[in-house]
């Protein structure tokens, strides 16, 4: 009988033991999961820092990117703006001056040279420079050094108006009174374009051929002046 009883209660026992070893067991899993679980929840957080700090970097480097670029046309826009402003005189256009139309003449233009016939035997003398103030009105439609008026196709000097007359020659344009005769003082104004060497020598040193000048010529005595074209500015206006 005891024997059964001690059987009985081995069996009760062993049950109970087995039931809290899958208790244990069960309880170990769910621990487990949680903990691979709040693994995975920091890895992915990490991952997620990772990525956000590897945008703001890559956006960090588009920006400066973006702002060297900026940077890189402003610069370049500047460049831009020196060469527009360093851009050279227009060669002036005789065919136009034929027409009456000086457009290709307006500017500012500077007295550079004189030359003149004292009359005193000597002859003519050569052309020395001259820092003068004096300056050559041209418009559209008119030339005057004070002397002369060239407007259209008349020419006007000391109460006198004629056609004017014009007369091409080694690539050089001379405008004059139509009949020189019936005028008391002659002018000629020669236009000489940028590029056409017009043979002039101020001071014993050629003029070169890097200025569009005008030379005006007058009689009684006879003088001649030399202007220089040293501004466009008009023109950059109209075109």
């Amino acid at each position: 009988m005891n024997l059964m009883i001690n059987k009985n209660r081995r069996q009760q026992m062993g049950q109970k033991i087995t039931k809290l070893l899958g208790i244990g067991l069960v309880t170990i899993g769910v621990l487990s999961l949680s903990a691979c679980g709040a693994q995975k929840h920091v890895d992915n957080a990490s991952a997620s820092s990772q990525s956000s700090s590897t945008s703001s970097k890559t956006s960090s480097a588009i920006s400066s990117q973006a702002s060297k670029k900026s940077t890189s046309h402003q610069v370049s826009s500047k460049k831009y703006t020196q060469q527009s402003k360093a851009t050279p005189i227009p060669v002036i256009n005789l065919a136009q001056i034929q027409q009456g139309n000086f457009r290709s003449l307006q500017g500012q233009w500077q007295l550079i040279a004189t030359s003149v016939n004292r009359e005193d035997g000597n002859g003519q003398q050569a052309y020395q420079h001259e820092n003068g103030s004096e300056q050559l009105f041209v418009n559209q439609n008119t030339i005057s050094d004070g002397s002369f008026v060239l407007q259209g196709s008349t020419i006007a000097a000391d109460s006198a108006m004629q056609p004017v007359a014009y007369k091409v020659a080694d690539k050089m344009l001379d405008a004059s009174f139509s009949n020189q005769g019936a005028v008391s003082v002659n002018h000629v104004i020669t236009f000489i374009p940028r590029g056409v060497d017009s043979g002039i020598k101020i001071d014993g040193k050629s003029i070169g051929t890097s200025q569009n000048l005008i030379q005006v010529w007058s009689s009684g005595p006879s003088f001649y002046s030399i202007y220089a074209q040293t501004s466009c500015q008009q023109i950059q206006q109209l075109n």
